[in-house]
């Protein structure tokens, strides 16, 4: 009479599976946030550069109208 081993499948994961998926999870985690920051960093940087060509093209159109207009165009 032959005995029958009966195995029980482990359908888990195992404890190192757990630890890697973290660990591979935190590394893309760190990446999206570094890449969303310095998105965010580039965008500020942009928008002041913009806003600077905005307000030195405006001053230049004052200072070409000042033959045609008069002085008190700088102040206003």
């Amino acid at each position: 009479m032959k005995i029958r081993v009966i195995r029980i499948a482990h359908d888990g994961y195992s404890l190192v599976e757990i630890l890697v998926s973290i660990g591979v999870f935190a590394i893309v985690l760190f990446a999206a946030i570094s890449v969303f920051s310095v998105a965010q960093e580039t965008s500020r940087i942009a928008h002041a550069k913009t806003k600077a060509i905005q307000y030195s093209r405006d001053y230049v159109e004052k200072i070409k109208n000042i033959r045609r207009d008069n002085w008190d165009a700088l102040t206003t």
